[in-house]
């Protein structure tokens, strides 16, 4: 596993475990520490595991201390990514992109493998002559 793979793995472990801590329950969020901790501990890279030992620290200190922010429904994550969308051009970049978060297409991969792929595939019909000629 790579460095990249590990950090986004750390990350992903760490920031999934929010609604937990988010109470500030100080046995809950003990029990998700050593939790993490353990996932930490089975990284065989030593960057990556300190990296995400560190994390799942100051996730813990977060959390006794009442600052981890509650997790977004799915209707505020589904917002946040169409506003993302808004980088590409008005016209069929931005349109796709807006089928894509709506769930259309062809999805591959997660978080913990390095990241997400999304495919939506268009049939777009050929030019009429007449629009070729333009």
């Amino acid at each position: 596993m790579n460095a990249l793979a590990c950090s986004v793995f750390s990350v992903a472990l760490c920031g999934s475990l929010v609604p937990a801590w988010a109470a500030g329950d100080r046995p809950s969020v003990q029990a998700q520490y050593q939790a993490d901790r353990q996932a930490c501990l089975l990284l065989t890279d030593p960057v990556a595991r300190q990296d995400c030992l560190r994390e799942a620290g100051a996730v813990r200190q977060e959390a006794l201390q009442g600052q981890r922010a509650p997790t977004p429904d799915a209707a505020t994550l589904t917002r946040n990514a169409l506003v993302r969308c808004q980088v590409h051009p008005a016209g069929t970049e931005r349109d796709m992109c807006e089928r894509m978060v709506r769930g259309e297409g062809r999805v591959q991969g997660d978080v913990a493998s390095g990241g997400v792929l999304r495919e939506l595939t268009v049939t777009v019909p050929a030019p009429t002559p007449v629009d070729a000629a333009r």
